[in-house]
């Protein structure tokens, strides 16, 4: 063969080495690494066609999108990339909340904006610390530094580094599965202020996948990758405008779209003081700080020695206490049937000041018996924002009391043998946003003011459920059975609630309305309870396809009560009752 021909071939192969080489790479702080050398370990040669940080095994290990204030998307993206991967690191979503202000204003954010670089690169020195250290309320450029908590430094969550991504598909799905989600920019037009999720098409795209069709650029604007679909060939992205926009602050974006892949970078290795404190009963000796290591032995010391915005996490153990939470925490149990809450019969076993609160995994029990000692009572006069979710409180007075507090959700609890009601609202009412411009209420999921779902409640000595002049409650698929008194009870001016989809059996009395209107009441199963409902001076109720499981005709169903001071006989009726019962409900 011609030298001169195995020269030019010899040329071609190192030209094609070097040009696989070079766009290989990405620059980590500055250097140039080989994307192979990176330990892209799992899933190295084949991705899966999904993968989301929403749905590990059906974890989702994302937290709520925040809403940006100012030009400040750069630190909003770049925490919410650090707090999926803490609650990683830690195992479970326990509701990580970093200070997009400090990380916007500590590392030179003013009102155009800060660098992205340099915001990764502040991470990787100083570390974020929690929300509480210093809420977002401005971004003028005059920032209130005095807001920092002197302890900042101590509760700190770092970034061993971060890299540039090659920008194609391929390489991003390779970053965010082994490191964990991705900051980038996408150009802004107008159309993608009006995105939502639905399942309509327009040209044979869904329009549930985002797709520029109309309206100027409005410039970049970072945004985090958390996911992919391969199917239809879009990213999953959280935003930071809010759970308003869009579904719940998220977006999917087709591959490719508005420029996405361009500029985006990865973050390695969170570490250092993560918002969590440590309960064990088991630590008998101490020391006693809080950390995994060291726990405190007792959920108080948990609680009073947790910053604002922090998880107590308490192992499985029996602990003997009355729990007082007055500042906003998450209280999480290891497990639901072997963390126990004792009260020994004194008062309330958990007793709820402060907005906020999380009650997760425990099993609560042994009130004192006092006319309103509870398994759970929140008192908060207002807004309580409260969530008590897959908890069994059993054997107290009441098993969950709210006294002038709204905005709860009480979801997937086990709520049984309590000597007086399983859940009892008093005075859970606010009338804040809640009507439209002509001054009518709409009933949107969103503006009920509590969420009773999905729990299951029985054997509790009063009614199942009472509310008391309480307004605007969603109650919805639980399995109320077997309590000596009314499955639901709504008296005293209770208006404007929604039951559906419940299961209300072989309880005292069915549903009892005592002045009460407005309420919606459909799509239940009414089954052997030992008296049907009885309503009093209650008007313009909606009853309409629920299962009286003595009503087989196909004509209404009439509902017997009375009004007046006379008592007066008066017919409601259920205009179209359901002839079969509606299929399993809740457990």
């Amino acid at each position: 063969m011609d030298k001169t021909v195995v020269l030019r071939k010899t040329l071609v192969f190192v030209v094609i080495i070097l040009f696989i080489l070079t766009n290989f790479s990405i620059s980590i702080s500055g250097i140039s690494e080989d994307v192979k050398s990176t330990s892209f370990s799992k899933y190295s040669d084949d991705l899966p066609l999904y993968f989301s940080w929403c749905d590990i095994d059906g974890v989702d290990f994302t937290t709520p999108a925040k809403q940006q204030i100012g030009n400040s998307c750069e630190a909003f993206s770049l925490c919410a990339a650090v707090e999926t991967m803490v609650h990683c690191k830690i195992g479970y979503p326990f509701g990580c909340d970093l200070s997009e202000a400090h990380l916007f204003f500590c590392s030179g954010g003013c009102e155009w904006g800060t660098y992205l670089e340099n915001a990764a690169d502040y991470l990787v020195e100083y570390g974020v610390p929690d929300e509480s250290c210093w809420p977002f309320t401005n971004s003028s450029c005059d920032c209130p530094y005095n807001t920092i908590c002197s302890d900042w430094q101590n509760r700190a969550v770092k970034i061993q580094s971060w890299g540039w991504v090659e920008d194609n598909v391929e390489a991003i799905k390779r970053a965010l599965i082994n490191y964990g989600p991705i900051i980038t920019y996408i150009h802004v037009y107008s159309d993608f202020f009006s995105y939502h999720d639905c399942d309509d098409f327009i040209d044979n795209y869904p329009i549930d996948v985002y797709r520029h069709r109309w309206g100027g650029s409005h410039g970049p604007h970072y945004v985090t990758i958390v996911g992919y679909n391969d199917d239809k060939g879009y990213w999953i992205c959280k935003n930071n405008w809010g759970q308003k926009w869009g579904d719940d602050g998220f977006f999917k974006i087709y591959y490719g779209e508005c420029a996405i892949e361009k500029h985006s970078i990865y973050l390695e290795n969170v570490y250092g003081a993560f918002p969590i404190k440590y309960v064990d009963d088991d630590n008998t000796d101490g020391p006693w700080d809080g950390t995994k290591n060291y726990p405190y032995q007792k959920i108080q010391d948990g609680v009073d020695n947790a910053p604002e915005g922090y998880t107590v996490y308490v192992f499985n153990g029996i602990y003997h206490e009355n729990v007082v939470i007055n500042k906003t925490i998450n209280l999480d149990g290891e497990d639901s049937s072997n963390t126990i809450i004792d009260g020994d019969g004194n008062e309330d076993v958990l007793f709820i000041s402060a907005e906020g609160v999380r009650i997760s995994g425990f099993t609560i029990q042994e009130s004192g018996d006092g006319l309103f000692d509870s398994g759970i009572k929140i008192r908060v006069y207002g807004d309580a924002d409260a969530s008590i979710h897959n908890n069994k409180i059993q054997n107290n007075r009441l098993g969950i009391y709210l006294y002038t507090s709204f905005g709860c959700t009480i979801k997937d609890n086990i709520i049984q043998n309590n000597r007086d009601d399983g859940i009892h609202l008093f005075y859970s009412l606010d009338e804040r946003n809640n009507l439209d411009k002509n001054g009518r209420f709409f009933q949107k999921l969103k503006h009920f003011n509590n969420h009773i779902e999905d729990n299951v409640i029985l054997n509790n000595g009063g009614d199942g459920i009472e509310l008391e002049y309480s307004l605007r409650s969603f109650i919805s698929g639980n399995a109320i059975c077997n309590n000596s008194g009314r499955g639901i009870y709504l008296r005293d001016g209770s208006n404007e609630n929604s039951i559906r989809g419940n299961s209300i059996e072989n309880n005292g009395e069915c549903i009892e309305l005592i002045e009460s209107n407005k309420n919606t009441i459909i799509c239940n199963n009414f089954i052997d309870n030992q008296r049907e409902i009885y309503f009093l001076n209650s008007f313009f109720n909606r009853w309409s396809r629920n299962h009286w499981n003595y009503w087989t005709r196909i004509i209404p169903k009439p509902l017997k009560g009375h009004i007046g001071g006379s008592k007066l006989p008066w017919v409601d009726f259920d205009l179209h009752p359901s002839k079969k019962p509606y299929g399993t409900i809740n457990r």
